[in-house]
């Protein structure tokens, strides 16, 4: 028992002594998207700044967070203005689909959004992504390309529908942020 007892002590005293009253948590983040394993960081106050994330982590987090968001509304209406800050908003938006509602060559941002709009909330609703893999992003300067793979189910024209396709992006910095210049999809993929 008294063994016991002082193994209870020391270990309260540890956590009194070793860990610092200052200790606080700061932030969590996904570690793996499918899994929604949460990592939560414990940082001393006193320590270093976190160091700024690298042109492709950024454009990584965009992916991941705003254009997965965008493409997978789940039975939300579909709708580009939440996320006006992913795509080049001009005429110099070029995308190439196979898997486009219209013609496979849209040439401008306004023949994008309105031929995608519609088209999600009345023939594919609702729509899900349930993985992507992010192959690769690269960055040379202002100019980036990423890759992508992804994996979507949903309801076409009243019909359950699963897809899959890659993505290749071209990414042009405007004002100092990272937009969609160029999209290239095509599919269903073989992998």
């Amino acid at each position: 028992m008294k063994k016991i007892f002082r193994y209870v002590i020391i270990v309260l005293l540890t956590f009194i002594f070793v860990i610092p009253a200052n200790a606080e948590c700061l932030n969590y983040h996904e570690t793996n998207q499918m899994q929604k394993l949460q990592t939560i960081a414990l940082t001393d106050t006193q320590s270093p700044p976190t160091p700024q994330k690298t042109e492709e982590e950024t454009i990584l987090n965009i992916i991941l967070s705003d254009w997965r968001n965008l493409w997978s509304v789940g039975d939300k209406k579909f709708t580009f203005k939440l996320y006006d800050n992913v795509y080049l908003n001009s005429d110099e938006f070029l995308a190439s689909d196979s898997q486009s509602p219209t013609t496979t060559l849209m040439k401008g941002w306004e023949a994008y959004s309105t031929a995608w709009e519609p088209y999600m909330n009345q023939h594919l609703h609702p729509w899900r992504i349930y993985r992507l893999n992010v192959n690769k992003v690269a960055v040379v300067g202002d100019i980036a390309w990423s890759n992508l793979t992804l994996y979507g189910k949903g309801i076409l024209d009243s019909q359950e529908f699963l897809h899959n396709e890659q993505i290749t992006h071209i990414w042009r910095k405007v004002d100092g942020q990272w937009r969609i210049v160029h999209e290239s999809v095509t599919g269903p993929v073989n992998i």
